[in-house]
């Protein structure tokens, strides 16, 4: 049983990689620089964890306390995202967070990169 948390741990730390990798690819096919490439990665990221904790405000009204759809845990907001594994003690209650986080982000990947040639013509 002590291996099991250390591979939600995993699974939580994957997704979220997958959800960041794939938001500096949507940025960089914008950008040319690596530095602005950066920055507008992180840009989008605080874009998304502001529209999380309106989301999170809009529901719960405080963020005192955590909200919980079914079993799984909706956190306040992706920059406390990792408070939240200490707090509740079973990782894999926010795997599903995760998950639908990467899964999101890929989908925003594939509608970003859909049409080759519009790929073909910022790379020129």
């Amino acid at each position: 049983t002590c291996a099991l948390p250390i591979f939600w741990y995993l699974m939580n730390f994957v997704c979220f990689g997958i959800f960041l990798a794939n938001l500096s690819m949507i940025t960089c096919k914008k950008a040319k620089n690596v530095f602005i490439n950066i920055v507008l990665a992180y840009v989008l990221f605080l874009g998304i964890d502001l529209c999380n904790e309106l989301f999170y405000f809009i529901l719960d009204g405080s963020q005192s306390n955590p909200i919980y759809i079914g079993k799984v845990l909706i956190p306040s907001g992706i920059n406390n995202l990792w408070r939240y594994f200490e707090g509740a003690g079973d990782p894999k209650i926010i795997f599903p967070f995760m998950f639908i986080l990467g899964m999101l982000s890929l989908i925003g990947v594939f509608i970003f990169y859909f049409k080759k040639e519009s790929v073909l013509l910022e790379c020129e």
